[in-house]
């Protein structure tokens, strides 16, 4: 009985020493994921087809996590929440947005990681925020797949509204524009030489009229010359008469006075032979006396 109960005792401490060594193990197992990676959230508009627990996560092209839990939102079950695990050296900034991939034709999906702004903050939990939400952004594919209808749509209103404007009418009207275009166009083009010729003729007379301009002002230049030298004889001349009329005209004035003189003695000569001629031969007859002489 004694050997039983140690047996018993025996395996009853290994049992809960195997499974402290595994609860310890876990401990450490988890431990160690947390602190290498960090977990984030994304909330995804949409289905989410093709992802899968555990689909890696790339940040350009490089793998950086994998995908921990996917859920329906609670609050908005139109909402896919996707749990990441990322590591914790990889700088996930409030700009970085996530976008799911489709990997070849497998039809399998990954989460593709980039950043917008290579200057934005680290991201960090809001209030009320169990953990970093990470923007979502659509793939191109589903951008294009949503906008398809709207564009085939208004294709078909472009097609329909050229179809309603392309009549016989409207060709007619717009043939008759195309011409009266020609017309206007042919018109222009000879208004154009017609200003080119007229600028010509006016470049040939603004240069005319600089050589014009040029010979005026020599023609004044001589003038102006011619005239300062005739003022200068002038008042040579001026002095000159006046030097004249200093040095001569006191001679020519007693000159005319004698000549004047001399005029009357022959004038009076002249009368005396008109009267008396006799007086050649014998003289002139002596005044008769006067009283008492």
């Amino acid at each position: 009985m004694d050997y039983k109960a140690n047996y018993a005792v025996v395996g009853f401490f290994l049992i809960v020493l195997f499974a402290g060594l595994v609860t310890g193990f876990v401990w450490l197992s988890n431990y160690s994921n947390r602190a290498e990676f960090k977990n984030y959230l994304v909330y995804v508009q949409g289905g989410v087809v093709g992802l899968t627990i555990d689909s890696p996560i790339f940040f350009n092209g490089v793998k950086v996590g994998s995908v921990d839990k996917i859920e329906l939102d609670e609050a908005n079950p139109q909402l896919v929440k996707l749990h990441l695990k990322i590591k914790q050296d990889v700088p996930i900034t409030k700009s970085t947005v996530a976008t799911l991939i489709p990997q070849g034709i497998t039809g399998l999906v990954y989460v593709g990681l980039s950043v917008k702004s290579p200057n934005a903050p680290l991201l960090t939990a809001e209030n009320g925020q169990e953990l970093p939400v990470i923007t979502y952004e659509k793939p191109l594919i589903t951008q294009v797949t949503e906008v398809l209808p709207d564009l085939t749509k208004n294709l078909g209103d472009i097609a329909e509204g050229i179809k309603k404007a392309l009549t016989d009418q409207n060709m007619n009207n717009l043939a008759e524009m195309l011409n009266h275009l020609n017309s206007i166009t042919r018109d222009l083009d000879q208004q154009t030489e017609n200003f080119n010729s007229s600028m010509k003729s006016l470049q040939v007379f603004l240069q005319n009229g600089a050589k014009a301009s040029q010979r005026f002002e020599d023609t004044i230049s001589t003038a102006q010359q011619a005239a300062d030298q005739l003022k200068k004889t002038s008042n040579k001349i001026s002095l000159s008469v006046n030097t004249l009329n200093q040095q001569m005209m006191p001679g020519a004035e007693e000159l005319i006075r004698k000549m004047n003189d001399t005029s009357s003695n022959l004038q009076q000569i002249t009368q005396d032979l008109k009267s008396n001629p006799s007086i050649l031969i014998r003289g002139k007859t002596p005044s008769p006396p006067g009283p008492g002489e």
